[in-house]
């Protein structure tokens, strides 16, 4: 099976948000993504308020709890509720390509995938954000529990918006004068290495983010991904992986409401979703446990193995590495003084390394491919101050961050090393490890 890193800048991705970002006369129209469920319907409800030309897409992947010929009786009982305009697209061989495939190639190098962070990226705010475009869209809209806002002291180092300022020349970058920048305080930055071609240079000017495009300068204006009103449902975590630019065309109807507040809407409204139950963690694994769905999707096949001790001492026998993850404690079978738990998934000799509770606790941990969302001050240090969660169930813990590649400050990071105040139990590879100021989101990367 072909490795394909979900979170790899690909041309195709630098192409469409060039074309996204330089739109030259934003417009209003708004696409809302439907699911069938009561969150997506309140949504729908809210929005047909603001913008009476809103269409509906309900998308499709092959992994439907429903029959297919059912799909479309969905679609006429969502039109007929909220009595706009629905398009079903079909998303099924991208979303195998994207999706399924990353979470069978993570579990056969040991880690735990987090699917939903790649769906939010590649899927809902990718493909198919094209496809809302394609069909006149120019925001899409999702039921998601989070919020977004801009701050002009915040500029993220990849938000673009298309905004034309006076008060510079209309020349190429590279012939700005001296004096212009001494002038008018503008500071020019690089982006690292592993940046893509058509954004290595940017000028900062007035604390905005400029880039010349077919001679004119646009003025990057920034965007903050915010926890949702609902601590209990906030979803910031799995929308920490989406680019200032994807956000920029986002819209979270949901971001302040409770649960409680959007179920007594559709009630007022008369809104009946079609999906009465909350959505799953796995949206395509159903009536399969996760270790049926890996059996039968791999090609490579899992064999049995020793479950040993840390101090190497042979415990169990472990049924496969695909059924386990990093602080499981239930079906070792390993009897012991007190109960054992996954501590390391040793893919390379077919073990299973476990621990006692008190050893799985990590101070500190390396994360990797960095989505940075805050403004180039914020980064512009050698060390942050954060609030990391390193599972969506996770409340936070307290931890400085500083750069693990070779850089001076956090602004050129990709690859972080996180140091937590109090260590942290279960620290997981695969997952991801989101970063926090107080509501905002300010970057986020996968654990190492």
């Amino acid at each position: 099976m072909k490795k394909d890193d979900p979170f790899e800048v690909t041309q195709s991705d630098v192409k469409r948000e060039n074309r996204v970002a330089f739109s030259e006369v934003p417009k209003k129209n708004v696409a809302i993504a439907l699911s069938g469920g009561v969150d997506s319907l309140v949504a729908a409800s809210l929005l047909k308020q603001e913008y009476p030309d809103l269409f509906g897409i309900h998308f499709t992947t092959g992994y439907e709890a429903v029959a297919e010929d059912n799909v479309m009786d969905i679609i006429q009982n969502l039109q007929s509720q909220l009595n706009i305009p629905i398009y079903r697209i079909d998303l099924k061989d991208i979303f195998e390509k994207k999706v399924v495939s990353y979470f069978l190639e993570t579990y056969q190098r040991g880690s735990t995938p987090n699917p939903c962070i790649v769906c939010n990226k590649k899927i809902k705010f990718g493909v198919l954000y094209d496809a809302a475009r394609n069909l006149g869209a120019d925001l899409l809209a999702t039921g998601h529990y989070a919020r977004t806002d801009t701050a002009k002291k915040n500029i993220a180092r990849n938000s673009i918006d298309t905004v034309f300022i006076d008060n510079i020349e209309k020349k190429s970058i590279n012939t700005v004068s001296p004096e212009h920048i001494a002038n008018n305080s503008i500071d020019k930055r690089s982006w690292p290495d592993s940046a893509p071609p058509d954004h290595e240079k940017q000028i900062y000017f007035q604390g905005k983010v400029l880039i010349d495009k077919q001679s004119r300068y646009v003025v990057q204006e920034p965007v903050m991904l915010l926890k949702g009103k609902d601590r209990l449902k906030d979803q910031s975590y799995f929308l920490s992986m989406l680019s200032c630019e994807q956000l920029r065309y986002a819209l979270f109807p949901l971001g302040n409401l409770t649960k409680q507040e959007t179920v007594a809407i559709a009630a007022k409204r008369g809104l009946v979703p079609v999906h009465k139950k909350e959505s799953q963690d796995i949206c395509f694994i159903h009536e399969n446990s996760f270790v049926d769905f890996i059996s039968s999707k791999c090609d490579i096949p899992f064999t049995p193995g020793d479950i040993v001790t840390t101090d190497n001492k042979v415990v169990g026998i472990h049924k496969g590495l695909h059924c386990y993850t990093i602080g499981q404690r239930r079906g070792l079978n390993c009897p012991g003084p007190a109960p054992y738990y996954v501590k390391t998934i040793d893919m390379e000799h077919n073990r299973l390394i476990v621990s006692f509770k008190e050893e799985l606790f990590e101070k500190e941990c390396y994360v990797k491919n960095i989505n940075w969302l805050c403004d180039f001050n914020t980064l512009s240090t050698s060390s942050l101050k954060i609030t990391t969660r390193i599972r969506y169930s996770h409340s936070g813990a307290l931890s400085t961050v500083i750069p693990a590649d070779n850089t001076d400050t956090l602004y050129n990071a990709i690859n972080v090393k996180v140091i937590f105040d109090e260590p942290q139990l279960a620290v997981t590879p695969g997952q991801c490890a989101v970063f926090y100021d107080q509501e905002q989101v300010i970057g986020a990367g996968f654990i190492e």
